[in-house]
């Protein structure tokens, strides 16, 4: 068979094991039935009332006691039974998928509590914060911790989450609340209900947030991530400070029992609508970049791409793969990859957690341009730098912020980490800036320019001892301790052009050198020959 459609019939088999369905996240409606019940015991009691929240969208209410409505000091709408011994109150709700459009944050204080207090740390975090923007880091940064049912019956501080990066939609969203807090942000959490995930499609319990925006009020789901869009199996109970949600029995006499049966959900109606729009492309050939351009409201995008393989490996090497990105009606993200100068075609899916796909198919051809970026290796939270871009009217683009179309931009980055950028015009360059948060020591490296067989690399650390030090060139990677220098050999290979060197100890910094592969005219001559016979082999 021919390889190139070896490749195809492999990568077939993903998109249908991949949308199937579309999920959770694209549910644009529902009506469902949400049944509550339980027994009143009294002792010596009498008059009594129970007092429980009212779903947003309930439009029907059927029970077998008499009831009044009340609201919360929140403005909350409770219904009040009075009822003794067993008590069943159905609530027929209807949802829809909403839309916020903000563009900018509206200033104000939210109310602490106990489960929204804050520490040292989390302040230094969210220094930066404060715009709508800040709001969307946050909110990824709290998206990225991990799910633990182990705490479903717990309810942890936000301190206690910000440092444990753990928790379930609870933590979350105290967290969250507690974060947009500090940034100036005013929040509120939600209470309520939603699927409990894509697999298993029946509704929970569940927790979210609102921030105030000139849109008013928005949802953002760090559980679900989304943000502006939230899908239509939401179903809000409460407006609160934070998730410590209380319903009540009041009466007059010695004691009640309330016992509370868990509440009980019917689907009644569900429908599903795509809420984004993804249309696929790539550039280049052996190597080069996929992008997708994304339609549709303000909307959280979980992105990933799934490349062809052959056996269990994937054919392309996709760089910096799952995405979370969020935009207001349209978008490009694109995600840069190399290959081992594949021969055929390789068909590779960009694919949302919403469910939606969209295919776009590679073709192998050799590419050759003269890409590289220059800015510096280290910068300080707030410090604007230059980047640029050089060679063949290179398209410049980085998984970490969204950049205009340009080659010359004046970058400021508040939060520390490495940061990626990318260049590229039929060459592939990799750049990473480092924002350290402070920098008590130095980092030197030495290296031939041009390179050929064995070489070596000398690191030197200035300022701390022993100093873990990672030293990258082509495929390897070699560690080792540092005190002072130390001397590292590579073999010099044809398609590597940087040594990128990480030294760790608390910060982090980063030094790139580039390094130019000396061919030899026998090796430039078999490289053409090859790279014809290549581009007309199909």
């Amino acid at each position: 068979m021919d390889k190139g459609l070896k490749y195809f019939f492999l990568i077939m088999l993903v998109p249908a094991v991949l949308a199937g369905n579309l999920t959770t996240k694209s549910i644009a409606h529902m009506d469902v039935e949400i049944v509550r019940s339980g027994a009143v015991v009294a002792h010596n009691a009498r008059d009594i009332r129970l007092y429980m929240y009212v779903p947003y969208g309930c439009y029907k209410i059927e029970s077998n006691s008499n009831y009044t409505f009340s609201n919360d000091s929140y403005g909350n709408k409770m219904i009040v039974l009075r009822a003794t011994g067993p008590y069943n109150v159905t609530f027929f709700v209807r949802s829809s998928a909403r839309y916020g459009r903000p563009t900018k944050i509206i200033k104000g204080r939210s109310e602490r509590t106990p489960l929204t207090n804050y520490d040292l740390d989390m302040e230094k975090y969210a220094a930066w914060s404060g715009s709508l923007q800040g709001f969307v880091e946050i909110l990824k940064y709290v998206s990225s911790f991990k799910y633990d049912k182990s705490l479903s019956s717990k309810q942890m501080s936000a301190v206690w989450t910000f440092h444990n990066r753990r928790g379930t939609c609870d933590e979350f969203s105290n967290c969250l609340a507690s974060l947009s807090e500090l940034a100036g942000i005013k929040t509120r959490v939600v209470v309520g209900y939603a699927y409990r995930s894509s697999a298993d499609k029946t509704l929970g319990n569940h927790a979210w947030v609102q921030i105030l925006t000139n849109d008013g009020w928005v949802d953002a789901d760090p559980t679900w991530r989304e943000f502006g869009y939230i899908d239509g199996s939401h179903i809000p109970l409460a407006y609160l400070p934070d998730t410590n949600i209380s319903e009540k029995v009041k009466f007059v006499g010695n004691d009640v029992d309330w016992i509370k049966n868990p509440d009980e959900f019917k689907i009644l109606n569900v429908s599903y609508k795509e809420p984004v729009r993804i249309t696929t492309g790539y550039v280049g050939g052996d190597t080069g970049y996929i992008y997708a351009n994304l339609t549709g409201p303000c909307y959280m995008a979980d992105l990933n791409v799934l490349s062809c393989v052959s056996g269990n490996s994937s054919i392309l090497n996709i760089r910096d793969g799952p995405r979370l990105v969020w935009f207001c009606g349209n978008d490009t993200v694109f995600w840069a990859y190399s290959s081992d100068e594949f021969n055929g075609l390789c068909p590779t899916v960009v694919y949302d957690g919403s469910g939606i796909t969209s295919t776009v198919t590679v073709r192998s051809k050799p590419t050759h341009g003269s890409a590289f970026i220059s800015a510096p290796d280290n910068v300080f939270p707030g410090e604007q730098f230059r980047l640029s871009a050089h060679g063949n009217n290179p398209v410049v683009f980085s998984p970490n912020l969204s950049l205009p179309n340009s080659t010359k931009f004046l970058i400021t980055l508040y939060r520390p980490g490495i940061y990626k950028f990318y260049a590229f015009d039929g060459r592939l360059y990799e750049k990473d800036v480092n924002v350290v948060a402070s920098k008590d020591f130095d980092l030197n490296v030495s290296c031939p320019k041009e390179v050929r067989g064995i070489f070596n690399v000398t690191v030197s650390v200035r300022g701390k001892k022993n100093v873990t030090v990672e030293v990258s060139y082509g495929d390897e990677t070699k560690f080792a301790e540092v005190n002072g220098s130390a001397v590292f050999t590579f073999d010099a290979i044809p398609n590597a052009d940087t040594v990128k060197v990480i030294a760790r100890d608390g910060d982090i910094l980063i030094k790139t050198v580039n390094v130019e592969y000396r061919r030899t005219l026998f090796e430039r001559i078999l490289e053409i020959i090859s790279n014809f016979l290549k581009s007309i082999s199909f």
